[in-house]
């Protein structure tokens, strides 16, 4: 008897494209009932529309999108390693992953403006917040230009982005996400911390304070 070897380790078997896919969805219908429940609660309150209403809503069909481009790219091979993938399917993963990063980029900067503007709803009295909040809206908007002209140019021609076999140059990708990522994570803790000596100087319990940065905390998450 002769005995067949294998032609890759057990390990390159390993299928996390549920991992992929299960937060993907979790998330999705969480974000969609946080909407409903936010636009129901103004509804009892009888009160009007704002601006930041209006803009987490634009971010929910760009972040739904987002999160349907992630779960279909686990049919191009996303969840399992890569000596199982084949070569077309690379190249069509490729090209969802460029369409993927520019959805984040625009749904996660609507989100940041959303908030900005509800802390100038709620604290706009206050001066630094008033003009921190403006400063980090100029700085969220330029960062989505940035991000989007530099992930639609990292390759020329652009098709080269998901094509590595197409004559061409790309620039650093993994340096420009990581850039885009780490600047993106720094944006989310100014804007987290921004309200909170606002909450601090609050005439109100302990308790109760613990509970508003519990709740802005949350909304980190």
């Amino acid at each position: 008897m002769s005995d067949t070897a294998e032609p890759f380790p057990a390990w390159v078997y390993e299928n996390k494209q549920g991992t992929v896919v299960g937060p993907v969805v979790l998330f999705s219908v969480l974000a969609i009932v946080a909407v409903i429940l936010r636009f129901k609660c103004r509804s009892l309150a009888r009160a009007n529309i704002a601006l930041d209403d209006w803009l987490i809503l634009a971010a929910l069909p760009v972040s739904i999108a987002d999160a349907v481009c992630v779960a279909y790219s686990t049919k191009d091979g996303v969840g399992r390693h890569q000596q199982l993938v084949s070569e077309p399917a690379l190249r069509e993963g490729g090209e969802i992953f460029f369409t993927i990063q520019i959805l984040w980029a625009i749904s996660s900067s609507l989100v940041k403006l959303s908030i900005l503007f509800l802390y100038q709803r709620i604290f706009g009295v206050l001066r630094y917040i008033r003009f921190s909040a403006w400063f980090l809206i100029v700085a969220v908007i330029c960062w989505v230009i940035g991000v989007t002209i530099a992930h639609g140019m990292e390759c020329t021609p652009i098709a080269k982005s998901w094509d590595v076999s197409l004559p061409g140059h790309c620039l650093d990708t993994v340096s420009l996400y990581m850039v885009g990522s780490i600047s993106d994570v720094v944006l989310d803790f100014l804007i987290l911390i921004l309200p909170l000596p606002a909450i601090a100087k609050l005439q109100m319990r302990m308790s109760r304070k613990i509970e508003l940065v519990a709740i802005f905390a949350l909304g980190g998450l």
